[in-house]
């Protein structure tokens, strides 16, 4: 039996929790899960990058982050944007640090924390894609992106003050990533966790999850997705920033002429 074939009417919350830092192969999950029929998939990319105007679901992730928010607030607005979107699966950064909460908030839901080879392996990962996008000069190039301005990357900050406040360190050190493993670990029941990696395949995850592995033509188990979004990440931010500064040059052109103009 497919998780289609099970699934309920109406929305009933999260089922799958994705417990693991981006570039942790959370595309790949983000995939298979898919296929299995846990969509929509809640993720980074379909959901946060493309937020459109006026970023309410990005700008309430934002308010997510700050400690102030009370617990029942916040778990209410997590529900909220789950809902929201008819998600019974979420992976990815913003998700995985709410684990904590997401564990109590839906007692049936399962965790599966996907992990790469080592720490230094996620670190050279995440410095090369999603660790440039808050640096000042992305933040300069992409002024004029209002989805970035106003929605990525104020939410990227948040994060990683989350992490300095619970790890004690910023997001993108290789400190965060063991810490974080370790405190997802610390926080899920044993039998509702899964520490996964792309080559344990499907037979592992769905034995996890107690559904059916995916079958190709002959009847064996279907390989599992393998996406690696380095190359496109890294494309997508050399457009943001030729554009960017192309932007920057126009305007202060304009500036500059109106100046002499009127001088």
């Amino acid at each position: 039996m497919t998780m289609n074939e099970k699934k309920p009417t109406e929305y009933q919350g999260l089922q799958v929790i994705g417990g693991g830092l981006p570039r942790t192969a959370t595309t790949s999950l983000h995939n298979a899960l898919e296929t299995l029929g846990y969509a929509p998939c809640h993720n980074f990319r379909m959901h946060i990058i493309g937020d459109t105007l006026p970023y309410t679901h990005t700008r309430t992730w934002q308010r997510l982050f700050d400690p102030q928010t009370p617990k029942s607030t916040r778990r209410a607005l997590l529900h909220n944007l789950y809902t929201s979107t008819a998600a019974p699966a979420a992976v990815d950064c913003p998700t995985c640090y709410f684990v904590d909460d997401l564990i109590e908030m839906y007692p049936d839901a399962k965790v599966v924390l996907s992990i790469r080879s080592s720490p230094s392996a996620w670190k050279t990962s995440f410095a090369a894609t999603i660790g440039r996008v808050a640096t000042p000069s992305m933040k300069f190039a992409t002024f004029f992106f209002p989805g970035m301005t106003f929605g990525v990357i104020p939410l990227l900050t948040r994060m990683d003050e989350l992490s300095q406040r619970r790890y004690g360190c910023a997001w993108g050190e290789e400190a965060a990533y063991e810490r974080h493993n370790e405190w997802v670990k610390r926080v899920v029941p044993e039998e509702r966790l899964l520490v996964f990696e792309p080559k344990m395949g499907y037979e592992v995850l769905c034995e996890f999850l107690g559904v059916e592995a995916p079958r190709d033509g002959e009847g064996r188990v279907s390989g599992f997705p393998r996406v690696n979004e380095s190359k496109g990440f890294e494309r997508a931010l050399g457009v943001f920033a030729w554009v960017g500064y192309g932007s920057w040059v126009l305007v202060i052109g304009v500036v500059v002429g109106v100046v002499r103009r009127f001088m």
